[in-house]
């Protein structure tokens, strides 16, 4: 359980530090700014490198010791702070497309309270709220001052009242009251990021440091209320000054206009994006659509439905993601004859030697550790779709009907060799069409022609085509027969037809390719 949980939360810190570390990255290497400016970069890289070690240092749980929390009060304006701490989840709400809303009844209240502590109960309490409200739902804020009776001492005292309510998916009601247990996780099928089961606990034992209490109401469907009580007067401790105000809508952030997606040329290699974590996803896709056409998913499952229906030319995955990870897509995969030819990078935070040497051995093509540096992997990126694009112009060069050392991978070479001899078999008939050729390769139309473009850069029917004027040419070195008898030969049932295409594939009529030589060295271009 402790291995488990440390590797989540080494998950959950290493994608906000790529998040920090990717455009970190970017804007040193622009070189623009004063000299000042390039300092404060280094200093927050070396700063971040920092952190890097702190949670490689967290997931050696041997050597962390159990402390209590301490409670660390000072004096300062509890209504801006709350505004400010939920305004700082207006980036998420934009891109979540979630209205996030901050009502207040009190215009300035100055209080002790533990600035930490109250920044983690709302950190988490809105972090929870996003994580399980749908896209075009709400998130609001609010807070007021209420009095009630200060038993035994028969007086009053004034409660911080602050509700964070969510229009999302809700929460069973035999699970409520266990939602504050350590470790505990309510298993919806409505959720798509997976947590640690231990947000909400450090919310109890934060607030009860305070000495106050937090409730929740919730149902299915409808969405959840947290409700925490903050005493702001304690045994003569806190000393508050509250102004009434009406009560008013302080913040209301909620973007509709979306950002103009490029756009992009049919040529343009296909990515597909797997990964949980929303603002990583976003990231990756912000900084790579402008080279790539992009796919998103944000689990296995979502991953392996794009890629059965659209082609695909590299695939990013993380490795953790709810319902089918990242190992098990890949598996799928490289086992399917029909896309085992994509490449997959892996993505993730474990970075211990078997957990990589798992990824390879189902096939992954490489393996990137959080946090990485956008410009090593955008690398990689180019390198894969480049060595895809040799392999297709290699391929697609020693096509012919006597050679088959191809040199890619089993299951391609398995295919590619079915293909080469039904097309062989099949040379002299007609009408041979793409129909018959999937039927006899046992699988659907648009699979045989993801498969044959993805390794030959043609459709079906340009590759046999192409495979038929191969054979032309051979027999018209080779031969005696004149041009309409090879063109009956190899499928052409109009020579003047085939005297067209044969020029398109080779550069001249058939009748002022006699006499070259042995064609089975040119390529098909």
């Amino acid at each position: 359980m402790k291995i488990d949980f440390f590797t989540n939360i080494a998950h959950e810190i290493r994608s906000p530090l790529t998040l920090i570390t990717g455009p970190l990255d970017h804007l040193i290497a622009s070189g623009k700014g004063t000299a000042e400016i390039k300092d404060d970069y280094r200093i927050m890289k070396r700063n971040v490198q920092r952190l890097i070690t702190l949670v490689n240092q967290l997931l050696d749980f041997r050597k962390l010791e159990v402390q209590g929390f301490n409670y660390n009060p000072s004096l300062g304006d509890i209504v801006a702070f709350l505004g400010e701490t939920v305004s700082s989840f207006n980036n998420l709400s934009e891109q979540k497309h979630i209205q996030l809303v901050f009502r207040s009844k009190i215009k300035e209240l100055n209080t002790f309270f533990d600035k930490d502590k109250l920044e983690k109960i709302m950190f988490n309490l809105l972090s929870n709220a996003f994580k399980f409200t749908p896209g075009h739902g709400k998130v609001s804020v609010s807070i007021k001052i209420k009095a009630v009776n200060n038993e035994p001492f028969k007086s009053e005292r004034n409660l911080l009242v602050i509700k964070v309510e969510d229009t999302g998916i809700g929460i069973p009601e035999d699970k409520i009251e266990k939602i504050f247990t350590r470790f505990f996780q309510v298993d919806s099928t409505g959720q798509v990021e997976k947590g640690t089961g231990i947000g909400l606990s450090l919310v109890a034992e934060f607030v009860k440091l305070h000495e106050g209490e937090i409730f929740v109401t919730s149902e299915i469907g409808v969405g959840s209320c947290f409700k925490v009580l903050l005493p702001i007067n304690n045994s003569g401790l806190f000393v508050a000054t509250a102004i009434e105000a009406h009560e008013e809508i302080i913040q209301d952030h909620f973007v509709t206009t979306q950002r103009n997606e490029i756009q992009l040329s049919p040529d343009r290699p296909v990515l597909l994006i797997a990964e949980d974590n929303d603002d990583l996803r976003f990231y990756l896709k912000d900084n790579l659509q402008e080279k790539y056409q992009i796919y998103e998913a944000s689990n296995g499952n979502e991953a392996l439905k794009i890629i059965t229906s659209a082609v695909i030319d590299l695939i990013i995955s993380d490795i953790m993601m709810p319902g089918m990870d990242g190992i098990e897509l890949c598996r799928r995969v490289k086992s399917d004859r029909t896309i085992c030819h994509i490449p997959l990078i892996l993505l993730t935070a474990r970075s211990s030697e078997q957990q990589q040497l798992e990824g390879f051995e189902t096939g992954a093509d490489d393996y990137v550790t959080k946090p990485f540096n956008f410009q090593i992997l955008e690398a990689k990126i180019s390198n894969f779709i480049n060595l895809r694009r040799n392999a297709r112009q290699v391929f697609r060069s020693k096509i012919n009907i006597e050679a088959r050392d191809i040199t890619i991978t089993s299951l391609d070479e398995q295919f590619m060799r079915k293909a080469l001899e039904l097309v062989e078999k099949n040379l002299a008939v007609t009408d041979y069409s793409v129909e018959a050729m999937s039927k006899d390769m046992g699988m659907s139309r648009t699979l045989l022609y993801k498969k044959i473009l993805a390794l030959t850069g043609k459709a079906p029917l340009e590759f046999v085509r192409s495979l038929r004027l191969k054979r032309a040419a051979l027999l018209l070195t080779k031969s005696q027969m004149n041009v309409s008898e090879i063109a009956f030969q190899v499928g052409f049932n109009d020579p003047k037809y085939f005297s067209k295409h044969f020029k398109n594939e080779f550069g001249v009529l058939p009748s002022k390719y006699v006499g070259r030589g042995d064609s089975s060295n040119k390529p098909i271009s």
